[in-house]
């Protein structure tokens, strides 16, 4: 059974307009709208997702994924534990910086 020659000429135009192969990029939780979670790109940019689309453990704000996009549109996310706790952990360090500056200079 030999494949129609329609198919190689689809298969061809798949291949190019199909995200495949997008390399991934560090995205955070930002901040929920309803439904929707809206991801912070490493390079600033925005993407709103459907919050059910985010794995479990990684709904919440500041959570850190390693995620694929086509096109502005999320085509995969890996919820990262260690850097949302690095993350966090840098957080509080910076509050914890400013309220030690800021009682110092309030005396």
């Amino acid at each position: 059974m030999s494949t129609p020659p329609y198919a190689l000429g689809l298969l061809l135009v798949l291949t190019l307009v199909t995200p495949l192969g997008h390399p991934l990029t560090t995205a955070v939780v930002d901040r929920f709208e309803g439904d929707d979670a809206v991801l912070v790109t490493d390079d600033g940019r925005q993407v709103t997702v459907e919050r059910a689309r985010l794995p479990e453990r990684g709904r919440h704000v500041d959570a850190v994924f390693r995620v694929s996009l086509a096109h502005g549109t999320l085509t995969s996310a890996e919820y990262d534990a260690s850097a949302t706790r690095q993350r966090s952990r840098s957080v509080r360090r910076r509050f914890d910086r400013l309220a030690t500056s800021r009682s110092g200079t309030q005396h």
